[in-house]
């Protein structure tokens, strides 16, 4: 699962693949139902101890093996659907390296492993490089915003996600083509061209994320 995660910064992730379907059905299986339709994990339990939600392995670096980076992540809060999919909240408690990394049969490629958790100055190094790829990003948009009939708008924002209505920039820049190759200069057609398929990839990348 590729995404962003800082330290104690929330985030949501929705989950429609069956492994994954599979993981916070596993997980959440010991706590009260209604902790599956939205209410927060974060609560008493009947003797007084206090359970703050299970916690998994997030692995969002590249590649899946041992000596990568992940990060263990807390469900703070989830709603599962009637047919398994389900939204969650999480936020990151920790950094670990992947030491070794399994598939489990039959489940559709869940993945296990075992893991050793980062010291203060590999943490303080993963929190910077997080910080500098948010930055690349807002640049990235900077560069790129968008001004549409509509209104809409890619806008940088904190770099979290992108405001407006994606089809309609999509529409926007194919009408833009096609009055391109309308006109005589076949070259201002061609970048035209470039620039959809350059926003359509950037969505398809944004959209991974489970």
């Amino acid at each position: 699962m590729p995404g962003e995660a800082r330290l104690n910064v929330e985030f949501g992730l929705h989950f429609f693949e069956p492994r994954y379907r599979l993981l916070i059905a596993e997980i959440m299986r010991p706590y009260p139902e209604d902790t599956k339709r939205g209410h927060p994990l974060s609560s008493s339990n009947d003797n007084g101890s206090r359970d703050e939600g299970p916690v998994f392995i997030y692995a969002n670096h590249a590649p899946l093996a041992p000596e990568s980076p992940a990060c263990l992540v807390r469900v703070k809060q989830c709603f599962i659907h009637p047919n398994g999919r389900a939204d969650v909240f999480l936020v990151p408690v920790a950094y670990v390296w992947l030491e070794s990394v399994w598939e489990r049969e039959n489940t559709g490629g869940l993945c296990y492993a075992t893991i050793l958790r980062m010291g203060e100055k590999e943490t303080q190094m993963l929190e910077e490089e997080v910080e500098m790829m948010r930055e690349r990003r807002r640049r990235f948009f900077d560069e790129r915003r968008l001004e549409v009939n509509d209104g809409d708008q890619v806008a940088p924002g904190d770099g979290a996600g992108i405001r407006g209505s994606i089809h309609s920039i999509i529409q926007y820049l194919i009408s833009r083509h096609e009055d391109a190759m309308d006109a005589s200069n076949h070259d201002e057609g061609q970048e035209d061209q470039n620039s959809i398929n350059e926003v359509q990839e950037m969505f398809i990348d944004d959209n991974d994320d489970d």
